[in-house]
């Protein structure tokens, strides 16, 4: 199973239309490895959270945004 890492920007201007976590932070984009978001998140405001640390809220609320882009192979 994939570790996933979201890249998060712990102090948004603006959250509407984004999966916004329960701490404010906007979720910006997922990451399968650490150097990936790592490489991403250097930047002032930006962090990484391993998307495991998440609470159940976080992860319902993320799944609940990507859903409309999730891809079924078929």
């Amino acid at each position: 199973m994939t570790d996933w890492f979201c890249v998060v920007d712990r102090a948004p201007t603006t959250t509407e239309g984004q999966c916004t976590l329960t701490d404010g932070s906007v979720v910006l984009t997922l990451s399968a490895t650490r150097a990936d978001a790592v490489a991403v998140a250097d930047l002032a405001g930006i962090g990484i959270v391993r998307y495991a640390h998440l609470s159940d809220p976080d992860r319902a609320a993320l799944r609940r945004h990507l859903a409309p882009y999730r891809q079924v192979d078929g």
